[in-house]
């Protein structure tokens, strides 16, 4: 199944043709059950990828291709997601705490994975980094400055 999903996303768009397309056939398989609903996950992928892509045209890149797929996988609004993921993004790069502009876009959206108010998760990030920071320990490297 994983290698069905697989080819329909390289048919779909050409910057599924990457390694990282094989995560998001992977998270499309295990989050439906029915085959006959692959076609619509790979194209709701498709839409959330073009909509990072229209917002940080840069920063979107096959890595992404992973979080797409969770994404359309959990059946969110996705206008009102990218809204609240920008917002996230602005907070934590605001913050200054982090150096990689690309994972503090990965970072929000796993963010927005998590259910609950977006100041408050991002506050808890910023809280994480600093109390690790002081113990001199490292959040993640592509998130580290």
């Amino acid at each position: 199944a994983v290698q069905c999903v697989y080819d329909k996303l390289k048919a779909k768009k050409k910057w599924f043709e990457s390694d990282y397309s094989i995560v998001a056939a992977m998270v499309i398989v295990q989050n439906e059950n029915d085959e006959s609903n692959y076609d619509a996950l790979v194209e709701k992928t498709a839409q959330w990828m073009e909509a990072m892509k229209k917002q940080h045209p840069w920063l979107t890149g096959t890595d992404d291709i992973g979080f797409a797929a969770l994404l359309a996988a959990s059946g969110l609004d996705t206008d009102a997601a990218m809204t609240d993921m920008e917002k996230s993004y602005q907070i934590l790069k605001d913050s200054k705490k982090f150096g990689s502009a690309n994972g503090i876009q990965s970072l929000s959206h796993a963010l927005y994975l998590e259910l609950g108010n977006i100041d408050i998760k991002c506050q808890r990030v910023i809280d994480l980094y600093e109390g690790l920071k002081e113990k001199k320990k490292r959040l993640f490297i592509v998130l580290s400055a």
